[in-house]
């Protein structure tokens, strides 16, 4: 009977033991995660400080503002912006970086605001760029005065095009800014640069499933009522206008091919399944190529272009002429009513 009270109250004393170092470890453990919390608690509060700290710079409201303005967005969503440390780390090394530096922000419709060092390629909305006009580090009452707003438009296309025709070209074209080059350097200077025009309005033409024909720059400069003489010998003028004449007449020859050589048939030799209305598609998207090159030919410049080369026995002229039946024949596989082509001889 004494042996079992004995053996009773050993295991009420480990019971108890193992009740008491459980109930320890499990204060310890709540302990731990409390002071993880708390932890976690300062660190966000920190957080916090520092994004209203840098939202209250000056630089930092100065920028939303002008942005918010430009792409129309909310002041809460300047400060969604702020609020990721990421997007504090590019904006504040752009603030305080000594060498150039630009921004290009960008806001979807239903999107986050998004800033980066570079312009998107798949961007199909408004961009708003930041660019400094110094390199030195700055003070915070002078900002203002030293960094420069843009805005590009969805297409850029169109922008980088008024750009090239309204102040690249005028800028580089202006003999007055050659006075200090060679002559030619001079003449080096107008050959890329008429060579840079004619492929931005190719490429343009593309863009908007059309084959424009680009027109020589020197062409403006023939007098429509000036008779060229066969047998008056070409002025140092004349030579020239003859000679981009003849230049770009090679360029529309391989446009006009590239068109008349397309075959409807193609994609299902590559292995592709169209349906009827793709095969309709492909020729209405011929008439009309074929059409708008046409008014092009049409055009009182180009057939003083067809007179040129005709007075002066070019060897180019067959070529043009070549151009002109290969616009009429492949206008004959589609017909439309109402449309012939001249051909000058």
């Amino acid at each position: 009977m004494a042996a079992l009270v004995v053996a009773r109250e050993a295991r009420d004393f480990r019971e108890a033991t193992t009740l008491r170092l459980t109930s320890g470890a499990g204060l310890e453990a709540v302990g731990a995660v409390e002071l993880e919390e708390e932890e976690e608690e300062n660190e966000e509060a920190a957080a916090a400080k520092r994004a209203r700290s840098f939202a209250q710079d000056a630089r930092v409201r100065f920028l939303g503002g002008r942005l918010e303005m430009m792409l129309g967005f909310t002041e809460e969503k300047w400060s969604q912006y702020l609020e990721s440390e990421d997007n504090r780390q590019v904006l504040g090394e752009f603030l305080e970086s000594t060498s150039p530096a630009c921004l290009v922000f960008s806001v979807a419709a239903a999107g986050p605001l998004v800033a980066s060092q570079e312009i998107p390629r798949d961007a199909n909305h408004k961009l708003v760029f930041i660019s400094k006009k110094i390199t030195e580090s700055i003070g915070v009452n002078d900002f203002s005065q030293v960094v420069l707003f843009g805005g590009l438009p969805a297409l850029s296309l169109g922008h980088v095009s008024a750009f090239l025709d309204e102040v690249l070209v005028p800028v580089l074209s202006n003999k007055n800014n050659h006075k200090s080059w060679s002559c030619f350097t001079s003449q080096d200077m107008e050959y890329h640069i008429e060579v840079m025009k004619n492929k931005m309005y190719i490429f343009r033409g593309k863009m908007s499933r059309r084959t424009l024909l680009p027109i020589p720059t020197v062409a403006g400069k023939i007098d429509l009522d000036q008779n060229y003489s066969e047998n008056k010998p070409p002025q140092s003028n004349e030579r020239i206008i003859l000679h981009a004449i003849e230049s770009v007449v090679i360029e529309w020859s391989h446009q006009i091919q590239e068109i008349i050589g397309r075959d409807a048939v193609q994609p299902l030799l590559n292995g592709l399944h169209l349906s009827p209305q793709a095969e309709l598609d492909f020729w209405m998207m011929r008439r009309e190529n074929l059409s708008c090159i046409y008014d092009q030919l049409q055009a009182p410049i180009v057939l003083k272009m067809v007179k040129i080369l005709t007075t002066k026995q070019s060897s180019y002229f067959p070529t043009l002429k070549d151009i002109f039946l290969a616009v009429e024949n492949g206008k004959t596989l589609v017909p439309q009513p109402g449309i012939s082509i001249t051909i000058c001889s």
